[in-house]
């Protein structure tokens, strides 16, 4: 080879080592870019979400307190609750002698079982 084909595949060489490094650079610049959207959309989004949780904690806080206002010391309300107890230990004292009726009939059953096999 002449030195001018020497010469000319030195350049060829430089130029292509350096459009491999601006490719990378450029990938680099843009990955950089690209992390630093990411990072600012989910910095907005973390605010946002911040601030609707403020917003329903005072919400939630405020509905505390009107239930507390108008329905907890209201005597209706704790004349419906009274009565809703009784109901319940009512109604709990009848699933009580029912389950009583079925365990007699059940050790009737058993002892005339043990009457049968003897």
């Amino acid at each position: 080879m002449t030195p001018e084909a020497w010469i000319a595949l030195a350049g060829f060489i430089v130029t292509l080592l350096g459009a491999i490094i601006t490719v990378t650079y450029s990938i680099a610049k843009i990955e950089k870019r690209t992390d630093e959207k990411i990072t600012n959309v989910t910095l907005a989004y973390e605010r946002k979400l911040s601030q609707s949780d403020a917003g329903l904690r005072a919400l939630l806080t405020e509905m505390g307190f009107f239930i507390r206002d108008n329905f907890v010391q209201n005597e209706i309300f704790n004349k419906m609750i009274d009565m809703a107890s009784a109901n319940n230990e009512n109604q709990f004292r009848a699933l009580t002698e029912s389950m009583n009726r079925v365990n007699d009939r059940l050790d009737a059953i058993q002892v005339e079982i043990r009457h049968s096999q003897s």
